[in-house]
C-alpha cells in the first residue's frame, strides 16, 4: 500500500539474510509494480591485535631487515569462518585498503624502528577483507669498545705465581658505562658464548682455571639488554702483576715504657727496617698503616703498641689504581716498668731500744715488688739518694744499720732481668722498741687439770688472765696481750700490725674453754701498740685436761649371787674392772660406805640381803685423777627346794601336779624333760600306765643361773581298763598304778557277783593279778575292784571295773 517506506542507508534486522520489497510507481498514472530483493551479509575476517616485530640492530644504522610473515600464522589462527584466506603486507593504509602494491618479500623485508606496517587478510570465497597494522622496532645493542684490559696484583696464598682471583664483575659498570638495564658475563672462549656456557662465578675467577698459557689471557663478555635481549660482545684481557719480595720478619721494635707517664706507649721510628725488607731492592715504597686501617702520617716519630702494617710497593699498578704490594707486621713492644709499691716499711724491732738497728734490705723486695710479678725475674739494689738509684750507683750492702736515729728512707732500684727496664722507689727503714712475752713452764700446775667439771669429755673452763702478768712482766701501758687458740688467725691479726682490732683473738679468756679435747695449745700474743710493725711477742703454752677413770664393773654371774637356802652357803662372785689388768691404776672397792677391798679385783663370798651394792673408785696414778664413784647391785638368787609335790584328781584323765618349792630365785618347772613353764602346776597328765604313773619333775633359776633341782619322782593314780593274761608278755597282770609309795594301801577285786576274787598290794614288787582264781583262769569278763588309799592326807576309797 506503499506506506512505512525505508530510509536509505538501511540496517538489516534480521542477521545475514533478509528480503526487501522494492515499490516502482508512475507518478502521473499512479500505476506501480513491486519486486522483491534479496539482502545477504557475509562475515568479515578477524584481525587481531598484533605485537610489534622486535630485532636487533647490530650495525647500530636503525635499518634491518624483518620477516614480516611471522605475523601471518597468528592472523590465520584468528579466523573463526571456513576461508580459505589469503595475507599480505602494505606499506600504507591506502594500499592496504584498495589491495594493492603490497610488498613483494615480506619475509625479508628492509625496515626501519618504528615503522607502521598494514597487513591485508581476505577471504577468498566472500571477498571480504579486514585491514590490521604492527610496528617494527628496531633495537640498537648497548655500543662498546673492542677491548678492555683487568689487571690485578697476585693475590693467591703462593705469592709470585702468576695466578690470582678476579673479581670480573668489578669490570661490569666500566663495560657498560654504568648505563642501567644490561647484565655482563664472561666466558673463556667464543665458542663458549656461541654455546651460553659463561663463567660461573665471575665475582672469583682464578686464571688457574685456564689451561695452557694464562697470563695475559683474554676473555670474551657479552653484554645485554634486558629489556630488547639484544647482546654486544667484546673481549676483556686479565693480566696478574707480581708482588714486590721484601724480607717480610722484621725484629721486634722494643723500648721500656715512660717512667714520667707509664701509659703503655712509646714514641717509634717505623722507617728503622726499610734496609732490612727491601732486600737490596732500591725502588721499593713503604707506606704504614696502624690496626684501624688508618695511615700514619709520620712514621719516624709514631706514638702507639702493638702491630703495624707495612705496605711494601713496587711500581706494578693495578686496575684498580693501587700498586702492588706486600703487608708486612711490624711489631711494637713497650715494655712495662717494675711494678713497685710506694710507701713500703722496713721495721725492725730491737731489743736495745735506742733508735738504731741493723736492717736486712733485701726483706723489703717482696713488699716493694707489685701483686703478680715473679719476684725471680728481677734485681733489686738499695741506695742512700734517688739519683743514685735511677743511676745505679753506690749500692748499699744488704746488711745496713741506719744512721739517722729511729727511721731513715732509702731508694730500692728495680731491673727487670728480662727487659731491662728499670724503676725506683723510696722505703722508709724504721728502728721500733721490741716486745716479750714471758715463759710458762711445762711444769706450771695452772697449765693442767682433770676433767672433774661433770662431763668427762676433756673440755675444760680455763682462766687464762692468770698468766698475764708472768707474759707482760715490767712492759709498759703500751704493750697489749692477747690470747689465740689458732695460730694462723692469730698470724692473720700480726699481718695487719698494731692498728687491728685483734678479732680473731680469745674473746674472754677469763673463762675460756679449750677447743680441741684433753691438749688445746695456746698462743700469747705481746704487742707495742706505739711500733709500726706490732713488734710481736710470742708464748706458747698447752693446756691439758686429763681424763678422770671411767670405771665399768663387771661381775662373773650377771649381777646374781648363788646362795643355798637351807645353809646359807653362797657361791663366790668376782667382780671385775676395764682397769684390772692396768697397773697404771689404784682401786677402792666399797660396800655401801664402807671400804671393802683394794685390790684390781673383789670377790663375794656373802650376801647379807636380797640385794648389795658395790662401790668402785678408780685413781690414775699418772695424773692423779680420781673417777667417779661406779656402782653395781648383786642380787641374791640360789636353787630351789622342792617341799612336796601334790598330785590331785586320782584315778581321772585330768588329774594335776603342783610343786611346791622354797629359795631365793625365781624359778621355772618342766615335766618329764619338756617345756620349761613358770608355772607350778601342770594339768591334765596322763597316767603313764607303761611307767606305772610315774613322771619326774625338775626346777631351775632363771634369775641367777643358779643349780637346777631334781628330777624328783611323782605317781599317778590310776588302773588299766583292761589286761591279757594270754602268756604273750604284754599285759598279763592287772594292778593299780602310782600307789607304789602307799604300801597300807587296799585292792580288792570282784566278780560280777561281788565275790572276792583277790587281794593285791600296790608295792612295787607286786605282780598284780595274773587272771586266775587257785591257780584256774577266770573267764573273761568285766571284774569290780576297791582300792582303800590315801590323797592329801585324806583317807579315800575307789570302786571301778575292769575288763
Amino acid at each position: 500500500d506503499g506506506v512505512f517506506p525505508l530510509v536509505s542507508p538501511y540496517l538489516n534486522v534480521n542477521a545475514f539474510a533478509q528480503t526487501l520489497y522494492i515499490r516502482a510507481e508512475d507518478t502521473v498514472t499512479g500505476c506501480f509494480s513491486v519486486v522483491a530483493m534479496q539482502l545477504e551479509v557475509k562475515a568479515s575476517p578477524e584481525m587481531p591485535e598484533l605485537e610489534p616485530i622486535q630485532v636487533c640492530d647490530t650495525n647500530q644504522d636503525g635499518i634491518h631487515t624483518v620477516d614480516l610473515t611471522q605475523q601471518t600464522q597468528p592472523i590465520l589462527d584468528a579466523q573463526t569462518g571456513a576461508g580459505p584466506y589469503t595475507v599480505r603486507y602494505y606499506a600504507s593504509l591506502a594500499a592496504a585498503e584498495a589491495g594493492t602494491g603490497a610488498i613483494v618479500t615480506p619475509q625479508n623485508y628492509t625496515g626501519t624502528d618504528g615503522q607502521t606496517i598494514w597487513v591485508r587478510v581476505t577471504d577468498t570465497v566472500t571477498g571480504c577483507f579486514t585491514v590490521g597494522s604492527f610496528e617494527l622496532e628496531i633495537n640498537t645493542p648497548l655500543a662498546l669498545a673492542p677491548a678492555y684490559q683487568l689487571s690485578v696484583c697476585d693475590n693467591t696464598e703462593s705469592f709470585q705465581d702468576n695466578i690470582a682471583v678476579f673479581d670480573l664483575t668489578s669490570m661490569d659498570a666500566v663495560i657498560t658505562g654504568n648505563t642501567a638495564g644490561h647484565s655482563v658475563q664472561y666466558f673463556l672462549t667464543l665458542a663458549d658464548v656461541q654455546s651460553g656456557n659463561a663463567i660461573a662465578t665471575p665475582e672469583s675467577f682464578s686464571n688457574g682455571d685456564i689451561p695452557g698459557t694464562n697470563n695475559p689471557y683474554t676473555l670474551f663478555v657479552t653484554v645485554t639488554d634486558a629489556a630488547t635481549g639484544c647482546v654486544s660482545t667484546t673481549t676483556l684481557t686479565i693480566r696478574v702483576l707480581p708482588l714486590p719480595t721484601p724480607n717480610t720478619d722484621p725484629a721486634p721494635l722494643v723500648a721500656c715504657d715512660n717512667v714520667d707517664s707509664p701509659n703503655g706507649t712509646e714514641i717509634f721510628d717505623l722507617t728503622v727496617n726499610e734496609t732490612y725488607l727491601s732486600d737490596g731492592d732500591p725502588n721499593l715504597i713503604f707506606e704504614y698503616y696502624d690496626a684501624d686501617g688508618n695511615q700514619i702520617p709520620d712514621p719516624t716519630a709514631h706514638e702507639g703498641v702493638g702491630i703495624i702494617y707495612i705496605h711494601v710497593m713496587n711500581s706494578q699498578l693495578g686496575s684498580d689504581g693501587e700498586n702492588c704490594h706486600v703487608i708486612v707486621e711490624q711489631l711494637l713492644i713497650v715494655n712495662p716498668l717494675p711494678v713497685v709499691n710506694p710507701g713500703v716499711v722496713n721495721a725492725v724491732c730491737q731489743q736495745s731500744n735506742n733508735g738504731f738497728a741493723v736492717f736486712t734490705l733485701s726483706d723489703s723486695n717482696a713488699d716493694v715488688l707489685g701483686a703478680g710479678q715473679d719476684i725471680a725475674g728481677f734485681t733489686f739494689s738499695y741506695h742512700l739518694t734517688l739519683a743514685e738509684a735511677q743511676a745505679g750507683t753506690g749500692a748499699l750492702a744488704d746488711q745496713y744499720t741506719n744512721t739517722t736515729i729511729n727511721q731513715q728512707e732509702v731508694f730500692v732500684r728495680v731491673v727487670n732481668t728480662t727487659t731491662g727496664c728499670v724503676n725506683t722507689v723510696g722505703v722508709m727503714l724504721i728502728a721500733d722498741n721490741g716486745s716479750t712475752a714471758g715463759e710458762i713452764l711445762d711444769a706450771d700446775p695452772r697449765i693442767t687439770t682433770c676433767d672433774d667439771d661433770g662431763i668427762n669429755d676433756g673440755f675444760y673452763e680455763f682462766d687464762l688472765t692468770q698468766f698475764d702478768a708472768e707474759i707482760l712482766g715490767t712492759q709498759g701501758p703500751e704493750y697489749t696481750l692477747h690470747y689465740y687458740d689458732d695460730q694462723a688467725l692469730m698470724n692473720l691479726d700480726i699481718a695487719e700490725g698494731p692498728t687491728t682490732t685483734y678479732s680473731n683473738a680469745i674473746v674472754d679468756p677469763a673463762t675460756y674453754t679449750n677447743l680441741t679435747a684433753f691438749s688445746q695449745t695456746i698462743y700469747a700474743l705481746v704487742i707495742n701498740t706505739t711500733s709500726v710493725t706490732g713488734c710481736p711477742a710470742i708464748e706458747e703454752f698447752i693446756l691439758t685436761v686429763n681424763p678422770l677413770p671411767e670405771p665399768v664393773i663387771t661381775d662373773d654371774n650377771n649381777g646374781f649371787i648363788c646362795v643355798d637356802f637351807v645353809s646359807g652357803t653362797a657361791s663366790p662372785v668376782v667382780l671385775t674392772t676395764n682397769y684390772s689388768t692396768d697397773p697404771g691404776y689404784s682401786f677402792e672397792w666399797y660396800l655401801g660406805a664402807d671400804l671393802v677391798g683394794t685390790d684390781p679385783t673383789y670377790t663375794i663370798t656373802s650376801i647379807a640381803g636380797a640385794t648389795a651394792t658395790y662401790g668402785l673408785i678408780v685413781t690414775n696414778l699418772a695424773t692423779g685423777c680420781v673417777s667417779e664413784r661406779e656402782e653395781i647391785v648383786i642380787t641374791r638368787s640360789g636353787a630351789a627346794v622342792i617341799t612336796d609335790i601334790q598330785v590331785t584328781n586320782a584315778f581321772t584323765d585330768s588329774q594335776t601336779i603342783t610343786v611346791i618349792t622354797a629359795g631365793y630365785g625365781q624359778y621355772e618347772y618342766s615335766l618329764d624333760g619338756g617345756a620349761w613353764q613358770s608355772s607350778n602346776v601342770f594339768y591334765d597328765v596322763p597316767l603313764g600306765v607303761s611307767q606305772g604313773g610315774e613322771h619326774s619333775i625338775e626346777v631351775r633359776d632363771v634369775l641367777g643361773g643358779c643349780d637346777n633341782t631334781g628330777p624328783e619322782e611323782v605317781f599317778l593314780i590310776g588302773y588299766p581298763k583292761y589286761f591279757t593274761p594270754n602268756g604273750d608278755g604284754i599285759h598279763d597282770t592287772w594292778n593299780i598304778v602310782g600307789l607304789y609309795d602307799q604300801p597300807n594301801a587296799k585292792i580288792y577285786i570282784f566278780d560280777r557277783y561281788g565275790k572276792l576274787i583277790k587281794q593285791l598290794s600296790p608295792s612295787a614288787d607286786s605282780q598284780g593279778w595274773d587272771g586266775t582264781m587257785n591257780g584256774s583262769p577266770l573267764p573273761s569278763t568285766d571284774y569290780w575292784f576297791r582300792v582303800e588309799y590315801v590323797e592329801q592326807g585324806v583317807a579315800k576309797e575307789f570302786r571301778a571295773h575292769f575288763s
